[in-house]
């Protein structure tokens, strides 16, 4: 590792020295308009990388932030401070929230000095969605357990984030050069403007700091050793095994000889493969957890696309009321939080209605209530004056979830909605591939029918999901 930039490392608010890099970098190619913007900005000063431009530099700023409750404090962080704009917004890849579109409305055709990416996950996908605006400087966070000489992205929506060598083949194909990567961060500097930094192009391997990987080794009797404990090591939870007869050290550490019990990572079925001594592991078990891994990946992934389904239909009919039916442990509607400003949530099951209470108790803005979704509707219809979105999830699926009279009463739920003053409701409903006449739900040509016989009211069915709409 050779990094030029070592000798001016500085934190004020940064965390690995951001804070006086960027200073040197901007010395040598100039201020320009002093415009910087970070997402997520927490409170402003948090880790942030421009707190020390725009409070000691005179610098301005557009900082976005997507949690309610931090954009307050944020709010009060930058008092007295009319440079710089506090921005209440979830940064989307597509559609009116992403970066191109906020930036358009408060930034039109002026141009951006510095560009701070750290989202703890869609780093990549935000870069990689930016079309308008042309940053001369971009810091973004990049995932530092991954060695360098390995490109590779997460899923959109996921918790991993990007490889150092990935986010470089991105930032080089929009025209950027890499200058410098700290411990979770990558810096780069346009490529017209490069020649002013006055420094030779340097590769991802020859400036990442390596000292700081772990690796997975085996002895030939098939025990595993870790080389050092895991940079994000409260992913996991290690237990030293004694006893396993062997001594071995190199010359910088010594090797960790472990079980791991639990691991909530996205690996987490590669650990399983660990030989235990004593533990007959067997091809059945390794394939019993990679699939349930599998499955879990999955949903967190289905998920996802739900809520940008709710999130498109909220933004392309400017709803802000939600009803959801269904509960649960309050998952979609904690995604929801920032989305409408008035949420109503039905659970049947009194386990899972009191978690989902004590989950969402600082959102004002949320009622949940306890009871058959069928029934409890109506009760909630009466006070509704606007048009909402309705997303119905109630049902019976086994495990935790609780079962009525009905598996389904959706269509007690429908036909209350549909029956409402209010014509111009969205109802989305999930789960289409459950409607086929059996244990209680309609088929679709019986849903069609009830649909129909409201003539303000379409039906489509789209990714598993039936929208019903004006």
């Amino acid at each position: 590792m050779n990094r030029y930039f070592v000798e001016f490392e500085n934190n004020i608010t940064s965390q690995w020295g951001e804070d006086g890099i960027l200073e040197e970098i901007f010395r040598r190619i100039g201020d320009g308009t002093k415009m910087a913007i970070e997402f997520g900005a927490w409170d402003g000063k948090h880790c942030s990388n421009v707190w020390n431009l725009w409070n000691n530099k005179g610098w301005s700023a557009i900082l976005i932030e997507s949690e309610e409750k931090r954009v307050e404090e944020l709010k009060q962080n930058i008092e007295g401070f009319d440079n710089v704009i506090p921005v209440h917004a979830f940064v989307e890849t597509e559609g009116d929230n992403t970066l191109d579109k906020i930036l358009g409305k408060y930034l039109p055709g002026k141009k951006v000095d510095l560009l701070c990416i750290d989202v703890d996950g869609d780093d990549y996908h935000i870069l990689e969605s930016i079309e308008t605006i042309k940053p001369r400087v971009i810091v973004i966070e990049y995932n530092p357990t991954v060695p360098p000489h390995i490109d590779i992205v997460q899923a959109e929506g996921e918790y991993f984030g990007a490889s150092a060598k990935a986010l470089n083949r991105l930032a080089t194909d929009k025209g950027y050069v890499l200058v410098d990567i700290t411990s979770t961060n990558m810096i780069f500097v346009i490529d017209d403007e490069f020649q002013k930094i006055d420094i030779s192009r340097q590769t991802v391997d020859e400036l990442f700091d390596k000292s700081l990987l772990t690796y997975v080794i085996s002895g030939y009797g098939g025990y595993s050793f870790l080389t050092r404990l895991p940079r994000f090591s409260n992913f996991f939870q290690f237990r030293r095994k004694k006893k396993v007869g062997l001594s071995i050290r190199d010359k910088d550490t010594s090797c960790i000889p472990v079980i791991i019990r639990r691991n909530e990572s996205m690996l987490a079925f590669v650990s399983k493969r660990f030989h235990v001594p004593g533990t007959k592991v067997t091809w059945h078990r390794v394939l019993v957890r990679l699939i349930n891994k599998k499955r879990e990946l999955k949903f967190r992934w289905t998920h996802y696309k739900k809520q940008k389904t709710i999130r498109a239909y909220q933004k392309k009919y400017d709803i802000s009321t939600m009803l959801e039916t269904g509960t649960y442990k309050g998952d979609m509607v904690f995604k929801m939080r920032n989305v409408f400003k008035k949420i109503y949530t039905i659970e049947l099951g009194k386990k899972l209605y009191e978690d989902a209470c004590v989950r969402l108790k600082d959102f004002s803005h949320i009622t949940l209530l306890h009871g058959d979704s069928g029934e409890k509707i109506t009760e909630i219809l009466t006070s509704i004056k606007e048009p909402t979105l309705f997303w119905l999830d109630g049902h019976y699926s086994g495990g935790e979830t609780a079962l009525g009279n009905l598996e389904t009463p959706v269509i007690a739920e429908l036909k209350s909605i549909l029956k409402h003053p209010v014509k111009n409701h969205v109802i989305l409903i999930d789960d289409a591939r459950c409607f086929n006449g059996e244990k209680d739900y309609p088929t679709m040509k019986e849903l069609t029918a009830l649909v129909t016989q409201f003539s303000n009211y379409t039906l489509e069915v789209k990714n598993d999901i039936i929208r019903v709409v004006n």
